[in-house]
């Protein structure tokens, strides 16, 4: 009924052992505690239980260090189901399935539950509900310390998951990669041992991994973080109403970049390309763009920082690429853009009046509305302009027919 490996209401201590393969009808399929149990440097993984595949932990203490608990399964608590005070120290969970809720870890409703979680990797299960981690928050007492949860830890084979259920138990390796964020990521103080589940040092490096096993090699670095250059010198902005060329530094063995924006700040679109620039697209014209990159690391590179960001109106009058439209824009439609139609200079978007031509009267609109700062609340794009079907057209044409002016 419940505690298929193990059923204990007493004082258990269990180290360098492994418990597999076990079935509980009700109630922890691997072990189930009812007083004081510690686990230390053991594998669990294999069980099945209704609630708590591997763990059940009823009542009093249930500590778990330098372990790992892969590939169980319940209907809620696929790795563990906690009832009581559970602390979990440089572990890992991952691989665990549940059918409701909580994969990795389930936290009961009940009051006084207390979750101690540090140094350990909570990541990559499976529910229909909170996948990894289901914690009360309104009964449950939640202290966490250098964690890494939800979150790709780069193992070496990590858990394939169809259909709810997992489909490589017997060739998982829930080691580190070269370039696992989980490296040096940890905090010494929390540290209970001089090994790991695999019997290494402990740390490596100077500072402890995050989970059971500590990596071997020599640390992962991590790239530079690049320069966004749209904006200064000759790195324009606008392509067009509504288009933006995002340009940024390169960074000596990046794999590729990752470029994110945002109009809101807080949904962010992403593209990845192995170049140092990429045009942006499908913006609205009117609106401000805010703009980040990281460099993307393989082998024993880690991906960089995000750069700085950088706003920009999408405006094609923002000729300078200085992210506003001010005197020097002005200039540039004088000297460029002030010609009848079929002379190559002649853009229609700069039509501003859409009197077929561009001249005087399209120069007036620009300074009584353009010539302001980016960032003032007077800065006027004009609604005819944006409203023009010939305009919007033009606006969704290729990019090489910018490229001549801007």
């Amino acid at each position: 009924g419940q505690g298929g490996g193990i059923h204990s209401w007493g004082t258990v201590l269990l180290a360098d052992s492994a418990i597999f393969g076990n079935t509980a009808s009700g109630r922890g399929g691997g072990l189930f505690n009812g007083y004081f149990m510690t686990v230390t440097h053991s594998s669990v993984w294999g069980n099945t239980a209704v609630h708590g595949g591997g763990f059940y932990n009823e009542s009093m203490d249930l500590t778990l260090t330098d372990s790992a608990i892969y590939g169980n399964t319940a209907v809620n608590g696929g790795g563990i189901f906690n009832c009581y005070m559970l602390s979990v120290v440089n572990n890992t969970i991952s691989g665990n399935a549940a059918s409701s809720s909580g994969g990795g870890v389930y936290n009961s409703s009940e009051d006084n539950i207390v979750l101690i979680l540090s140094n350990s990797i909570v990541t990559l299960n499976d529910a229909d509900a909170d996948p990894d981690l289901y914690l009360d928050q309104e009964t449950a007492i939640f202290a966490e310390n250098n964690n890494l949860i939800s979150d790709n830890p780069d193992f070496v084979a990590a858990p394939v998951f169809e259909s709810g259920v997992l489909t490589n138990l017997d060739s998982l390796d829930l080691s580190l990669t070269s370039s696992s964020k989980a490296i040096n990521a940890g905090d010494n103080d929390d540290v209970t041992s001089e090994t790991d589940l695999a019997g290494n040092p402990r740390i490596v490096n100077g500072i402890v991994d995050i989970g059971a096993f500590e990596y071997q090699g020599s640390a992962a670095e991590q790239l530079a973080a690049p320069a966004i250059l749209t904006g200064t010198g000759n790195f324009f902005v606008s392509h067009g109403a509504n288009r933006h060329q995002v340009t940024w530094s390169e960074i000596l063995n990046a794999s590729g970049y990752e470029v994110a924006w945002t109009s809101d700040g807080q949904t962010w679109e992403t593209l990845q390309t192995s170049e140092t620039a990429a045009v942006i697209t499908g913006l609205t014209y009117g609106s401000r763009m805010t703009y980040r990159v990281r460099a993307l690391g393989s082998g024993s590179y880690t991906d960089s920082a995000w750069s700085d960001p950088a706003a920009f109106n999408v405006c094609p009058m923002d000729v300078d690429g200085d992210g506003d439209v001010t005197g020097g824009d002005r200039s540039y439609v004088v000297e460029a853009w002030l010609s009848g139609e079929g002379d190559d200079n002649f853009r229609y978007y700069a039509d501003i009046d859409a009197d077929g031509d561009v001249t005087g009267g399209d120069f007036a609109y620009l300074t009584a509305n353009w010539l302001l700062g980016a960032d003032s609340d007077s800065l006027v794009f004009p609604p005819s302009l944006c409203a023009d079907s010939v305009f919007e057209e033009f606006a969704s044409a290729d990019l090489a027919v910018d490229l001549g002016i801007f």
